[in-house]
């Protein structure tokens, strides 16, 4: 049998490198793809918490954005906050969606969710540090925070930033155990932190977003436009953007609507206790 030889010595590297960098392609959608999978998984669960990881990672983006992150960072920074709270899903629902005070034992309890959302995603080789943005989301630069205590600069930069889009966030919007507090007090109460417990940088880039927009809904919906051109966070979630999320069983249905239906004296109470939760 004839075999003809291929005279042409630069062919073969060429292909070589062009299959190779189509794998570490197919790698890294794969990864992206595994990423997403795990909030789709948690979703099933706890929607609340799904929907509130996507409300972070889209300010995420945007804040990240203002800060000059480069894609790179800004692909990490999102699939990080887009599972900041993974760990929930070892917290039982009537500790989370509890309207009053924490027991001591309750909030250890809750407060693990860091570390055991950093405890999830260790087996995952990943080329972004989202282990990290996990673990310490819950950080403050005075060394307040949990898991670790860590002080200032030996917290991630995308975790400072998914720290202050994590109190917006919640501060901002209705949750199963209080009614939403809304922009404006958000603002305050992480300007009385900022350079404090709250990265200032971070502070001033979310003022600026905030800025624009003086409704909630309006605020959401520029930022889901804003991290859907960032590019590289492309892998759709199951529930398109804007539909209406369902309670997952055992949830009240009065606590699948919006505003979430609980009592007013809980709710402030909630309040009075932590607004950031």
């Amino acid at each position: 049998m004839n075999v003809k030889p291929d005279t042409d010595l630069t062919a073969q590297p060429l292909r070589r490198a062009d299959e190779l960098e189509e794998a570490l392609g197919n790698c890294r959608l794969a990864l992206i793809q595994t990423v997403h999978a795990m909030s789709a998984v948690a979703a099933r669960r706890d929607q609340f918490t799904a929907h509130h990881q996507l409300r972070v990672a889209e300010l995420s983006v945007a804040m990240g954005r203002r800060l000059g992150l480069d894609s790179e960072r800004l692909e990490g920074l999102y699939l990080g906050a887009l599972v900041h709270d993974i760990g929930k899903i070892a917290i039982p629902w009537e500790i989370l969606s509890k309207p009053g005070a924490f027991t001591a034992a309750e909030r250890s309890l809750v407060e693990s969710h860091a570390q055991i959302g950093a405890d999830i995603l260790a087996p995952l080789i990943l080329p972004w540090p989202i282990q990290l943005i996990v673990a310490q989301h819950h950080e403050r630069l005075d060394g307040s925070g949990y898991p670790a205590r860590l002080r200032g600069e030996a917290i991630l930069p995308e975790a400072r930033i998914v720290a202050v889009a994590d109190v917006f966030q919640s501060m901002c919007d209705d949750r199963p155990y209080r009614l939403a507090l809304g922009i404006d007090p958000a603002l305050a109460e992480l300007e009385r932190g900022a350079g404090v417990t709250f990265d200032a940088d971070a502070v001033r880039a979310l003022q600026a977003i905030a800025a624009a927009e003086r409704s909630v809904e309006a605020l959401w919906g520029s930022l889901a436009v804003d991290a859907h051109d960032a590019g590289a966070y492309a892998c759709a979630l199951e529930r398109p953007h804007g539909a209406a999320f369902e309670a997952p069983p055992g949830i009240p249905v009065s606590w699948s609507s919006s505003p979430l239906a609980t009592p007013a004296g809980a709710c402030r109470a909630q309040r009075a206790e932590d607004p950031h939760r």
